[in-house]
C-alpha cells in the first residue's frame, strides 16, 4: 500500500518562489513530482494555507513550508505547548528534501554576479522587490506595534 500524496505549499514573494521552483525540480525530482506556481492569491483567500498549516519558516518569516492537511495546535496556542506531530503519510523523504533546499538555497539578499544569464534590469528589479517587502514589512510593524500600544494603554515613557 503506498501512502497518499503529500501537497506542499511554498509561501513567499513570487521571484522567490520562482527561484526556488528549479532548485527544488532539480534537487527532489522524481517522476512523480509535480511542482506548479499558484496563481496570484485574490481575496477572499479561501484556498490559501493556514498558519496552522506551516511546517517550517524561513528568513525570518518571509518565506514558509505548509502541508495539506496538518494542522499544528500549538500555532495559535500560549506557553510552550509543543507542536502537534506530522502525519504519518507525509513523504518524508521530499518533505526533508525541501527543507533542506529552501534553507539552502533561498537567498538573503542577491549577489549580482551570481546570476550571469539575468539583465541587470531584472537585477533591480528583484532588489527592488525585496526592498520594498522590507518597507511594506516595516510599515505594517510599526502599525500593530501602535496598535498594541493603545489596546493595552501603554504609556510613552514605556517605549
Amino acid at each position: 500500500m503506498s501512502n497518499p500524496k503529500s501537497v506542499f505549499y511554498i509561501l513567499s514573494d513570487n521571484t522567490t518562489i520562482r527561484a526556488l521552483i528549479d532548485e527544488i525540480k532539480q534537487a527532489c525530482g522524481n517522476s512523480s513530482l509535480d511542482l506548479s506556481i499558484a496563481p496570484n492569491m485574490s481575496a477572499p483567500y479561501t484556498n490559501s494555507p493556514l498558519p496552522e498549516q506551516v511546517i517550517q519558516y524561513y528568513r525570518a518569516s518571509t518565506l514558509a513550508l505548509a502541508l495539506d492537511g496538518y494542522n499544528n495546535s500549538a500555532t495559535f496556542a500560549h506557553g510552550s505547548i509543543p507542536d502537534s506531530p506530522l502525519p504519518v503519510t507525509v513523504d518524508m523523504a521530499l518533505m526533508n528534501c525541501m527543507n533542506h533546499t529552501i534553507g539552502q538555497d533561498a537567498f538573503l539578499y542577491i549577489n549580482f554576479d551570481q546570476n550571469p544569464g539575468q539583465s541587470r534590469q531584472q537585477k533591480w528589479e528583484i532588489a527592488l522587490e525585496g526592498v520594498s517587502l522590507g518597507v511594506v514589512g516595516s510599515v505594517v510593524l510599526l502599525y500593530v506595534l501602535q496598535f498594541c500600544r493603545r489596546r493595552y494603554n501603554v504609556r510613552d515613557h514605556l517605549w
